[in-house]
Protein backbone atom coordinates (compact mmCIF):
# COMPACT_ATOMS: atom_id res chain seq x y z
CA UNK A 1 0.00 0.00 0.00
CA UNK A 2 2.72 1.99 -0.13
CA UNK A 3 2.07 5.89 -1.41
CA UNK A 4 -1.18 3.93 -2.71
CA UNK A 5 -4.43 5.42 -2.62
CA UNK A 6 -6.91 4.71 0.61
CA UNK A 7 -9.49 2.61 -0.89
CA UNK A 8 -12.32 5.03 1.45
CA UNK A 9 -11.20 8.30 1.76
CA UNK A 10 -14.08 8.96 3.96
CA UNK A 11 -13.27 6.17 6.48
CA UNK A 12 -10.45 7.90 8.39
CA UNK A 13 -10.53 5.07 11.35
CA UNK A 14 -10.90 1.89 9.14
CA UNK A 15 -7.80 3.19 7.21
CA UNK A 16 -5.91 4.11 10.46
CA UNK A 17 -3.77 0.68 10.63
CA UNK A 18 -2.53 1.90 6.70
CA UNK A 19 -1.29 4.86 7.94
CA UNK A 20 1.63 3.99 10.03
CA UNK A 21 3.38 2.25 7.51
CA UNK A 22 3.04 4.84 5.36
CA UNK A 23 4.36 7.53 7.81
CA UNK A 24 7.45 5.05 8.27
CA UNK A 25 8.10 5.02 4.20
CA UNK A 26 8.06 9.18 4.54
CA UNK A 27 11.47 10.21 3.57
CA UNK A 28 12.54 11.85 6.62
CA UNK A 29 13.14 15.50 4.98
CA UNK A 30 9.90 15.68 3.29
CA UNK A 31 6.76 17.64 5.04
CA UNK A 32 4.25 15.14 3.29
CA UNK A 33 3.72 11.63 1.38
CA UNK A 34 1.23 12.19 -1.50
CA UNK A 35 -0.77 9.21 -2.38
CA UNK A 36 -1.31 8.26 -6.15
CA UNK A 37 -4.09 6.19 -7.60
CA UNK A 38 -3.50 2.83 -7.12
CA UNK A 39 -4.96 1.68 -10.27
CA UNK A 40 -1.88 2.84 -11.77
CA UNK A 41 1.55 0.95 -11.32
CA UNK A 42 4.32 3.02 -11.80
CA UNK A 43 3.69 5.36 -8.97
CA UNK A 44 4.18 8.09 -10.92
CA UNK A 45 0.45 8.02 -11.96
CA UNK A 46 -2.67 10.65 -10.88
CA UNK A 47 -1.97 12.31 -7.33
CA UNK A 48 -4.56 12.14 -5.29
CA UNK A 49 -4.06 13.53 -1.64
CA UNK A 50 -1.44 13.79 1.25
CA UNK A 51 -1.98 11.67 4.19
CA UNK A 52 -3.51 14.44 6.04
CA UNK A 53 -3.40 17.26 3.43
CA UNK A 54 -5.34 17.67 0.02
CA UNK A 55 -3.14 18.48 -3.23
CA UNK A 56 -3.74 21.37 -5.32
CA UNK A 57 -1.56 22.44 -8.69
CA UNK A 58 -1.57 25.72 -10.26
CA UNK A 59 -1.22 24.71 -14.16
CA UNK A 60 -1.05 27.46 -16.71
CA UNK A 61 -2.08 31.07 -15.91
CA UNK A 62 -5.82 30.23 -14.74
CA UNK A 63 -5.88 26.58 -13.74
CA UNK A 64 -5.85 25.37 -9.90
CA UNK A 65 -6.08 21.34 -10.82
CA UNK A 66 -6.90 18.78 -7.89
CA UNK A 67 -8.25 15.40 -7.43
CA UNK A 68 -12.53 14.90 -7.74
CA UNK A 69 -14.05 14.65 -4.21
CA UNK A 70 -14.60 10.98 -5.21
CA UNK A 71 -11.14 10.27 -4.81
CA UNK A 72 -10.13 12.11 -1.19
CA UNK A 73 -11.26 13.75 2.07
CA UNK A 74 -12.33 16.85 0.74
CA UNK A 75 -12.48 19.08 3.94
CA UNK A 76 -13.44 22.70 4.93
CA UNK A 77 -10.22 24.05 4.18
CA UNK A 78 -10.51 22.44 0.44
CA UNK A 79 -13.94 23.67 0.11
CA UNK A 80 -12.67 27.25 1.33
CA UNK A 81 -9.64 27.20 -1.28
CA UNK A 82 -12.12 25.63 -4.21
CA UNK A 83 -14.41 28.56 -3.65
CA UNK A 84 -12.04 31.71 -3.39
CA UNK A 85 -10.19 30.18 -6.11
CA UNK A 86 -13.13 30.63 -8.32
CA UNK A 87 -13.65 34.02 -6.81
CA UNK A 88 -10.63 35.75 -7.74
CA UNK A 89 -10.70 33.71 -11.33
CA UNK A 90 -9.00 30.49 -11.34
CA UNK A 91 -10.54 27.71 -13.32
CA UNK A 92 -11.38 25.16 -10.81
CA UNK A 93 -10.31 21.74 -12.58
CA UNK A 94 -11.68 18.76 -10.24
CA UNK A 95 -9.16 15.53 -11.93
CA UNK A 96 -6.77 13.90 -10.24
CA UNK A 97 -3.01 15.81 -11.58
CA UNK A 98 -0.91 13.48 -13.33
CA UNK A 99 3.23 13.75 -12.90
CA UNK A 100 3.42 13.54 -16.56
CA UNK A 101 2.03 16.94 -16.86
CA UNK A 102 4.60 18.48 -14.42
CA UNK A 103 6.28 20.50 -17.03
CA UNK A 104 3.41 22.45 -17.34
CA UNK A 105 3.02 23.29 -13.73
CA UNK A 106 4.41 26.51 -12.12
CA UNK A 107 3.01 26.14 -8.47
CA UNK A 108 1.54 23.85 -5.88
CA UNK A 109 0.61 23.71 -2.47
CA UNK A 110 -0.86 21.55 0.18
CA UNK A 111 -3.82 22.32 2.20
CA UNK A 112 -5.05 21.25 5.82
CA UNK A 113 -6.55 22.19 8.95
CA UNK A 114 -3.44 22.79 10.81
CA UNK A 115 -1.94 25.05 8.63
CA UNK A 116 -4.44 25.77 5.98
CA UNK A 117 -2.47 26.10 2.78
CA UNK A 118 1.63 25.41 2.04
CA UNK A 119 3.62 26.14 -0.65
CA UNK A 120 5.40 23.05 -2.06
CA UNK A 121 9.00 24.12 -3.74
CA UNK A 122 9.64 20.48 -5.26
CA UNK A 123 7.66 16.95 -5.93
CA UNK A 124 9.97 14.01 -5.87
CA UNK A 125 10.15 10.51 -5.93
CA UNK A 126 11.66 8.10 -3.05
CA UNK A 127 12.07 4.94 -4.71
CA UNK A 128 12.27 1.73 -2.38
CA UNK A 129 14.24 -1.74 -2.65
CA UNK A 130 11.06 -3.81 -2.81
CA UNK A 131 10.09 -2.16 -6.68
CA UNK A 132 7.77 0.21 -4.56
CA UNK A 133 8.14 4.22 -4.16
CA UNK A 134 6.23 7.07 -2.60
CA UNK A 135 5.85 10.27 -4.06
CA UNK A 136 6.51 12.98 -1.68
CA UNK A 137 6.86 17.03 -0.90
CA UNK A 138 10.03 18.26 0.23
CA UNK A 139 11.70 21.94 0.72
CA UNK A 140 15.41 20.49 -0.16
CA UNK A 141 16.06 18.14 -3.28
CA UNK A 142 17.59 14.96 -1.33
CA UNK A 143 20.02 12.71 -2.65
CA UNK A 144 17.32 9.75 -2.75
CA UNK A 145 14.69 11.83 -3.73
CA UNK A 146 14.67 11.56 -7.63
CA UNK A 147 13.20 15.38 -8.69
CA UNK A 148 9.76 15.16 -10.29
CA UNK A 149 9.21 18.71 -10.85
CA UNK A 150 10.81 22.21 -9.11
CA UNK A 151 8.12 24.63 -8.07
CA UNK A 152 8.29 28.15 -7.28
CA UNK A 153 6.85 28.20 -4.13
CA UNK A 154 6.78 32.06 -3.76
CA UNK A 155 3.98 32.33 -6.56
CA UNK A 156 2.06 35.53 -6.49
CA UNK A 157 -1.13 33.20 -7.01
CA UNK A 158 -0.71 31.31 -4.04
CA UNK A 159 -0.43 34.43 -1.79
CA UNK A 160 -3.90 36.03 -3.92
CA UNK A 161 -5.42 32.42 -2.82
CA UNK A 162 -4.52 32.43 0.84
CA UNK A 163 -5.22 36.03 0.99
CA UNK A 164 -8.84 35.34 -0.80
CA UNK A 165 -9.30 32.08 1.77
CA UNK A 166 -8.52 33.89 4.93
CA UNK A 167 -11.22 36.73 3.85
CA UNK A 168 -13.87 33.63 3.66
Amino acid sequence: VQGRDRHAPRALAREAPLRAPLEEARHPDAYELVLVDENDHSMRGPLLEGLVTNVFILEGTDALITAPDSNVLPGWVRSLVIQAARDIGFRVELKSPRVEDSHRWSAAFLTGTGRIMVPISMIGVRESTENESSLSSSSDTQNDLVNICTLDPYDDRILRLYQRVSEL
